[in-house]
């Protein structure tokens, strides 16, 4: 052999004299060389030393002289597909033409067939076919290799049998990243038939879908039907179905293949797309699961900073590349579990994964069975309250009317706002509109077609309430409705809307927990990333094993949490202070070291804080990099854990609708983060260029409509037409690119925080769909209903704890069928009673056995002990009666000391923190107005009145008492309306209130309040009990509306009882059961519970002690009231009467008359002589 063409700077001259027979062509074949490095950068940018920038590499090796090696020639190679035969002294070895990618073998042997039939045509320039060989001698040169015996020019004729070095053995073949993707997604199918159809159908989802339909034909014995992609040679043909199915699997294939050429077209020789097959030493590991994905340890050094997970990301790609993930990849393992033959080695775990995906169907089908009772009596509601007089609605609070209307010129967050008025200033009546609800707006007598539009009932507009003052109302408009004439009418009204938001979200909840999210992220490439559209952890909420938690392969995490879940924890330096007591601590571990856990927190014991706690030590101490979510069932609980975390220093984005954030976070909303973005004003540009050409074809359309009607010029309807058309292709653009920068803006914003916080029913919302989030927390878990609980979950969760507490409210439901169905038990209580005899399964009816649900273990609970809010003798009963007295009163509630006042007991000369202000039985409780027979409200104006004195009592006597510092509760709507108009009109002047409404004393109480402490009674809060969960004030007044009174055995016991309490005495006291005592709703003991626990200082409680010593509940009601114990309600009303914490409401208007307090309480009922007179006196059933 004889070496020729040698060059110490780069092979091109020998690899031309191998490919063309001379040396002239040196220079194409180095442009071409350089072309190929240049279009696949993801192939050979990992080769280049010292890590300089590939473009520059690229750009020096186009320069004449510059040295090329082995990278230059695997360039080579791939792109004129030929091998290349490189001897050195004793070793020869190849490198391979076929660069691995989809049918490479068959391009190569076509283009070996095209060279030999070129050279044997002479063509000029024919490329000689078979292997190059080129030596390569002293480290650094590289020659063309001949024969000595000739020939000496023209093409070589090498005989590799004179190297006598051996062939190489062929590498094994290696799936590339999509050929990985479908075998991992359709086990049991070989690299050449999934090549064979990579090479048809070019997509590798179409190609998993064509072997799905294969294998169901096979497993179903259809010997008839072919696949999607028969056989070479076979003479079977295709049925009409398979040609069109086919068909469209081809089409679909051109599409992403056009797709894939513009995105190299526009990432140009910068592309980071991945490739499974390169000349890099071994494939990077393809994460296979949610634990994968989220394994901290992968994270790049260079990615970890303190704004975030990946915040030096590139936001248009992550934009471009993320989407939602199809149906066929979410079940896919479920669906080719069920098709598998009973003997394939993949069964068990494909099967298990289709026995839970026909478990999350069964519980699909129950809860929208269940849901559609609640919403079908919803809608009759809805339907009934329109056809009432507006009058009726107003009286009710749920409407406005004779409003007179027009735009704001300020926008809230780029939307319009109208302004909403009673003429002359004049205040607003009662109402329940607050910030952040949706209404429905209509002319105050419209008629079907006010908008223009035939319709068999009056259209209304939807808005959003923005803010609501004493007599105005602002409401936000969607873009959709900004061009509404609000001065076309003189008078508009408001009512209450209806949105089906929360219905669909809940819908694709519960939809969700049927997917797969590991397929989503084994599915996922460089090319799509799949959002994580379901949960790990649906095998444990059906009630699987635990699996592994999140966090735990961070060996820091999982050390700190085994020594913190401990009784007793073990402390080493370096640990975090978290500032919080050993059982909350011990919470927080359990939150971090468990992937399902629950914590209950009785009234009081630092929820919040513990919540926040846990977030603060995964963002500042662990720096778990990607954001955390806490979402809550109330917009309250939402804010007190945003502002929690912000005053612990992370980053927040308060998501959901802005009018219902607090005002302190309103620069922490996501629609603030918006409006601060660096990018911001481009989006306001591109909005403004969306409304001029908007502009722009309504006025083309109309003149285009004008010359339709008059038979104008044609030629001008022509170019008319042409340019609508161009307007409507510059319509559409505009809102592709909106849309995608509004997309990068919520990724930055997302990306950068620390955590994000919501409702659940805002954490469905679109904004969020940017980002996955693993690890979610769920405040006040026991007020939501199950399906609301997991809207949170299914964007990818993988670590859940849910804080709440089954003792006090449950879900507010309106229909008694969907209740006993289970809607009513919310997710954490069903969980919490897991493994034990009370356990439920997840679909109600069905046997617990079939779940196993007695013998799994229960969920791991811890429940918080050490209550900080009220006063140890306002937590008494409470403990006692409802936690078993498991709870711990903390060292500074002994501080917290009731205010004076004359209607309250006293012991010492000392006021109680609790009293029960009884007064003599109503002789009727009137009824509120009312659409739906079942749905009326009572209320009591005699105990409304006695409410008042009281707060006028305590307003007088107390002089750093605030309205703000007093909260009135009660389990009526009605009695909620009759309280809020009258300590509204009161706050105006003494005489705001009709007199014929009030008592002489409530009016003596109103006329004694000065003015200036009058105008506080305008700041109290009066909600319903279930209004008031998670709230809390320094004093809390608490009207029973039902004191209808009740029948005792024997007046004498009770007298007795009342002046010398003592265990014999209240336990002579007995009721008699066919008289009085009808409590209704406070028979619900998670209501009572929630009743007596608002208050930190000071509890007085207005009923009639009768009516709560005899409690009953009716049979109608029975239905109504889940959980009753009306034995709770008694025991409660005999531990008033042995802690002295009675007192008359007379004895209390004497002794204020007077000037002094009760002490000790007098006999409430008349001396044991009298008992007929007091039994006759009582109101007939």
């Amino acid at each position: 052999m004889a070496t020729v063409y040698s060059g110490a700077s780069i092979s091109d001259s020998a690899l031309s004299d191998q490919l063309y027979g001379d040396d002239k062509q040196h220079g194409a074949l180095r442009h071409a060389t350089c072309e190929q490095l240049a279009a696949y950068p993801e192939k050979y940018a990992g080769f280049v030393e010292n890590g300089r920038p590939f473009d520059h590499y690229v750009k020096s090796m186009r320069e004449t002289g510059t040295y090329g090696g082995h990278l230059e020639l695997s360039a080579f190679a791939h792109a004129f597909q030929k091998n290349i035969k490189i001897v050195q002294p004793g070793l020869v070895y190849v490198v391979a033409g076929n660069d691995g990618s989809r049918g490479a073998d068959a391009a190569q042997a076509r283009r070996e067939r095209a060279r030999k039939a070129a050279v044997a045509r002479g063509d000029k320039h024919a490329e000689a076919p078979g292997t190059l060989y080129i030596a390569y001698h002293s480290w650094e040169h590289y020659s063309s290799l001949r024969r000595t015996g000739g020939p000496h020019m023209g093409y070589p004729d090498v005989d590799s049998g004179s190297l006598e070095v051996p062939e190489p053995e062929p590498e094994p073949e290696v799936p590339t990243e999509d050929e990985a993707m479908v075998m991992r997604s359709v086990p049991g199918h070989s690299l050449a038939q999934v090549r064979a159809l990579m090479d048809e159908l070019g997509d590798w989802v179409a190609v998993v879908e064509a072997l799905i339909e294969r294998d169901s034909r096979d497993d179903h014995g259809d010997d008839g039907a072919e696949s999607a992609s028969p056989k070479q040679g076979s003479a079977t043909t295709e049925s009409e179905p398979q040609t069109r199915r086919s068909t469209r699997l081809r089409a679909r294939a051109e599409r992403q293949r056009r797709k894939d050429q513009q995105k190299q077209q526009r990432n140009g020789a910068t592309s980071v797309a991945k490739t499974a097959k390169t000349p890099a030493a071994g494939p990077s590991r393809q994460p296979a699961t949610v634990h994968d994905l989220y394994d901290w340890r992968t994270i790049a050094e260079s990615q970890k900073t303190d704004n975030g997970y990946m915040a030096r990301m590139d936001t248009q790609q992550w934009v471009r590349r993320r989407r939602q993930p199809p149906v066929g990849v979410l079940r896919r393992a479920a669906r080719k579990g069920a098709l598998l033959p009973p003997d394939a080695p993949e069964r068990v775990v494909l099967q298990q994964q289709f026995d839970l995906a026909l478990r999350a169907r069964a519980y699909e089908k129950h809860w929208r069975k269940v849901l559609q009772l609640e919403r079908a009596l919803q809608a009759e509601r809805v339907e009934e309250q329109r056809k009432r007089p507006v009058a009726d609605l107003v009286a009710a609070g749920i409407a406005l009317n004779g409003l007179h209307a027009y735009w704001q010129t300020a926008r809230h967050f780029g939307r319009r706002v109208g302004v909403f008025k009673l003429p002359g200033g004049r205040r607003f009546p009662r109402h329940k509109f607050a910030p952040g609800n949706m209404v429905d707006i209509a002319p105050s007598d419209a008629s079907p077609d006010w908008l223009g539009k035939e319709s068999t009932s009056v259209p209304r507009i939807p808005a959003e309430v923005v803010s609501v003052g004493a007599n105005v109302i602002k409401l936000r408009f969607a873009p959709e409705h900004s061009r509404l004439d609000l001065g076309a009418f003189d008078s508009w009204r408001i009512d209450e809307g209806t949105s089906t938001v929360v219905d669909e979200r809940t819908d694709n909840a519960i939809a969700a927990l049927q997917n797969d999210v590991d397929a989503c992220v084994r599915m996922s490439n460089g090319d799509r990333q799949f959002a994580l559209t379901g949960t790990s952890l649906r095998g444990m909420l059906m009630g699987d094993e635990p699996i592994e938690p999140l966090l735990f392969r961070d060996q820091r995490i999982r050390s700190w949490c085994e020594r913190y879940m401990r009784e007793d924890p073990i402390r080493i330096d370096g640990d975090p202070d978290l500032g919080l007591n050993a059982v909350q601590t011990r919470a927080v571990a359990m939150m971090i070291g468990r992937p399902l856990s629950l914590v209950q927190g009785p009234p009081g014991t630092g929820k919040t804080r513990t919540l926040v706690q846990a977030v603060r030590v995964l963002k500042k101490h662990f720096q778990v990099p990607h954001p955390i979510m806490l979402a809550a069932h109330t917009n309250v609980a939402v804010d007190n854990l945003a502002e929690g975390c912000l005053k612990a220093g992370m980053r927040v984005v308060r998501s959901g609708s802005t009018s219902a954030v607090r005002e302190s976070l309103a620069d922490a909303t996501l629609d603030a983060h918006l409006a601060r973005h660096a990018k911001h004003p481009q989006l306001l540009g591109l909005e403004s260029q969306l409304r001029a050409v908007v502009e722009q074809r309504e006025t083309l359309t109309a003149e285009l409509n004008a010359l339709a009607e008059s038979h104008g010029d044609m030629g001008r309807m022509k170019e008319l037409r042409a340019e609508l058309k161009k307007t409507g292709n510059a319509f559409r653009t505009l809102i592709r690119s909106r849309w995608m920068l509004r997309c990068e803006i919520y990724t930055e914003v997302l990306h950068s925080a620390d955590v994000v916080c919501c409702t659940t029913i805002a954490s469905g919302s679109s904004k969020l769909d940017m980002i996955d989030f693993p690890i979610v927390f769920v405040d006040e878990g026991s007020m939501a209903t199950e399906p609301t609980t997991l809207i949170p979950l299914v964007k990818g969760c993988a670590q859940l704890a849910i804080i709440g507490d089954h003792k006090q409210l449950p879900p507010v439901l309106h229909s008694v069928q969907a209740r006993k169905q289970g809607l009513s038990t919310s997710m954490f209580e069903r969980l919490f009673l897991q493994g034990t005899s009370e356990a439920r399964p997840p679909v109600e009816g069905t046997e617990p056995g079939s779940y196993g649900l007695h013998g799994l273990p229960r969920i791991p609970l811890t429940m918080l002990t050490e209550q900080f809010r009220m006063h140890p003798s306002l937590a008494s009963y409470p403990n006692a009666a409802f936690y078993g007295g498991a709870l711990n009163d903390a060292a500074s509630t002994q501080l917290l000391a009731p205010f004076s006042s004359s209607y309250c007991a006293y012991s010492s000369g000392a006021p109680h923190n609790v009293t029960l202000l009884t007064h003599e039985p109503c002789a009727g409780v009137a009824h509120g107005p009312a659409f739906l027979e079942h749905t009326r409200s009572p209320f009591s104006q005699s105990q409304a009145d006695i409410v008042l004195e009281v707060i006028c009592d305590l307003l007088d006597k107390n002089a750093s008492l605030t309205g703000a510092d007093i909260g009135v509760v009660t389990p009526y709507e009605a009695q909620v309306r009759l309280l809020s108009g009258m300590l509204t009109a009161a706050s105006i002047s003494p005489h705001g209130v009709p007199p014929g409404t009030l008592t002489e004393h409530a009016r003596d109480a109103l006329a004694s309040l000065p003015a200036e402490r009058a105008i506080e009674l305008c700041r109290i809060e009066v909600h319903t009990v279930d209004g008031f969960e998670g709230r809390e004030k320094p004093v809390m007044v608490f009207s029973t509306v039902k004191a209808g009174g009740g029948s005792l055995h024997g007046s004498a016991a009770l007298y007795e009882a009342l002046e010398q309490p003592s265990a014999e005495s209240l336990a002579a006291l007995d009721t008699n059961p066919t008289r009085g005592g009808y409590i209704g709703f406070l028979a619900d003991t998670r209501r009572l519970n929630v009743a007596l626990t608002r208050a930190q200082r000071m509890l007085i409680v207005v009923g009639n002690l009768d009516t709560l010593l005899c409690a009953r509940l009716s049979e109608h009601r029975e239905d109504c009231v889940e959980k009753s114990d009306v034995h709770a309600v008694r025991r409660y009303a005999r531990w008033l009467v042995e802690h002295r914490c009675v007192v008359d409401i007379d004895a209390a208007r004497e002794n204020r008359a007077r000037g002094t307090h009760t002490a000790p309480p007098r006999a409430i009922i008349t001396p044991p002589e009298a008992t007929a007179v007091h039994a006759a006196s009582l109101p007939p059933l």
